[in-house]
């Protein structure tokens, strides 16, 4: 049995997943950042990059926060990163040529994270001879395109440990909520991930007009005047770039939060779908 030295973690802790969408088009970003933690929850490494935006489909994109990875060396073929189950299941589409519909999308991605994670927490347990649910917890923003409207759902993933008398103590992941939101006329966001700061500036922008970004200061006079269904779709994606900039926002009411750059964007105009990878 491990002792738990050779175990290391690998989760998106600090991760922004941001939606914001009208009917003029969505705005879907997030952070490249990685962190690196070993079996007792200790920092190792802050520096790696990681893929968490994916376009599943011309119309459905997926962004992810929290759990990543645990490698343990005693079961390498069970510890492959959240993001490559994605990317094969990105695969396994354009093997077949087929566009799953938004739904489908859902409930797939939701029922293999929910797999894997139980499957790999419980071999860990079962390595280290202990079991932390804390370590796996997983949440997925997924914005699409139905029939010309925009939607976003939420899922989060959350584990816990199971005891029955007649078995050891086992852990099992559970779809804790999937929230859906359609868009209609103004806008909607939707976050993931540490999204305290984010939320209150998309909810209270003139709490942070000290910060002097212009995309946050026009946000808030669409915003006081009721008429964000207004916005286009450049303003929304340069008020995503403006949350990204700012990683200064530490400094305001929550030490804890820290937003960092780059953001990688993938927006849907209403007219048609144009994809920007680029860092920001």
């Amino acid at each position: 049995m491990s002792n738990g030295k050779d175990t290391m973690f690998e989760s998106y802790h600090g991760t922004l997943n941001l939606v914001i969408a009208n009917s003029n088009g969505m705005v879907v970003a997030t952070d490249s950042c990685a962190t690196i933690m070993d079996a007792q929850g200790h920092v190792r490494d802050r520096e790696h990059t990681h893929q968490k935006l994916f376009p599943i489909s011309p119309n459905i994109v997926v962004a992810i926060a929290g759990y990543n990875r645990v490698s343990v060396h005693s079961a390498p073929e069970f510890t492959a990163p959240a993001a490559a189950l994605i990317l094969k299941y990105m695969d396994e589409l354009r093997q077949k040529r087929h566009e799953p519909s938004y739904d489908e999308a859902v409930d797939t991605l939701s029922f293999v994270m929910n797999y894997h994670l139980t499957s790999v927490a419980n071999i860990n347990g079962w390595s280290n001879g202990k079991v932390n649910p804390g370590s796996y917890l997983f949440s997925m923003l997924i914005a699409g395109r139905i029939n010309g409207k925009f939607t976003v759902s939420k899922v989060r993933l959350q584990s816990s440990v199971v005891r029955d008398q007649s078995v050891a103590p086992y852990i099992s992941s559970n779809i804790s909520d999937i929230q859906k939101t359609n868009v209609k006329n103004n806008m909607i966001f939707e976050a993931a991930g540490l999204d305290r700061i984010a939320r209150e500036i998309l909810t209270c922008p003139q709490e942070y007009l000290h910060l002097e970004e212009a995309a946050i200061q026009n946000y808030y006079h669409y915003h006081k005047t009721g008429n964000t269904a207004e916005m286009q779709l450049t303003e929304m994606l340069e008020l995503a770039r403006a949350m990204g900039r700012r990683d200064d926002l530490k400094h305001s009411n929550n030490l804890n939060f820290q937003l960092i750059p780059p953001f990688l964007c993938h927006f849907f105009s209403s007219l048609n779908y144009i994809t920007d990878s680029s860092r920001l």
